[in-house]
């Protein structure tokens, strides 16, 4: 499971990334994309990953919300923040 602790980004207590703003990072620093309300893009501004309703899609596949925010614990984060986390990590 990945889970936070303030804007650092743990997967099984092991320090994978973090964010800061809109963007995240990888544990190196190096920038792997950011969000907005409802979108993940790459760095280069492709479209990974888009929330509505309660869907999420990701080229051809399509998930529930709630069954990718149960894949992460990240208190006070939006969706798209927790979506980003899990796409781009």
């Amino acid at each position: 499971m990945i889970s936070t602790r303030g804007n650092d980004i743990y997967r099984e207590g092991r320090k994978i990334g973090w964010f800061s703003n809109n963007r995240i990072y990888d544990q190196t620093g190096k920038s792997l994309g950011y969000f907005t309300s409802d979108t993940v893009y790459d760095v280069n501004g492709r479209r990974l990953a888009h929330i509505e309703d309660d869907k999420v899609y990701s080229g051809s596949k399509q998930m529930r919300l709630e069954d990718v925010l149960s894949g992460i614990a990240a208190v006070g984060l939006s969706d798209a923040a927790c979506v980003a986390i899990t796409t781009l990590l």
